[in-house]
């Protein structure tokens, strides 16, 4: 199989890396073989931007409608970035949050998201239904009007 010239480098650097670990882990840890690794760690991922990589993955992991609460994600930060600059209030997007996914939260406390949670994201339906007693009756009026009016066109 041929490789690239561009490809060899950085494959060499990885092989060498794994081997350095493999045999760190071995003997032990020795600091140099730790600054060893990193070296070659950070020649092989230099320019790489590892933080627009994750932003990335969790943008499209929202698009889903699901998303899995990680260390340090807290609700406002998630209802940022899942909602951007929407005219509904932050509040009843907490309580659409916490009331579609009530196992993600301690004592309902959105202070307290617990990681590892997977959070289903709040429709429409959700916060409607946190607006609105009858959701259905509003449903029905706003779509076909009052069955005794006359609909012009």
């Amino acid at each position: 199989m041929f490789l690239s010239k561009r490809l060899m480098l950085p494959i060499l650097m990885l092989t060498c890396c794994l081997t350095a670990a493999g045999a760190a882990a071995q003997s032990g840890t020795n600091p140099s073989q730790n600054a060893a690794i990193d070296e070659a760690l950070l020649a092989l991922l230099g320019n790489a931007d590892i933080n627009d990589f994750l932003q990335t993955r969790r943008s499209e992991e929202i698009r889903g409608g699901y998303y899995q609460v990680r260390t340090g994600d807290s609700l406002d930060e998630l209802l940022e970035r899942i909602y951007g600059n929407t005219l509904i209030r932050r509040d009843i997007l907490r309580q659409a949050m916490i009331g579609a996914n009530p196992q993600a939260f301690r004592n309902n406390n959105p202070n307290w998201i617990l990681a590892g949670a997977q959070l289903r994201i709040p429709g429409v339906d959700d916060v409607m239904a946190l607006i609105f007693r009858e959701t259905e009756t509003v449903r029905t009026r706003i779509r076909g009007g009052q069955p005794n009016w006359v609909r012009y066109p």
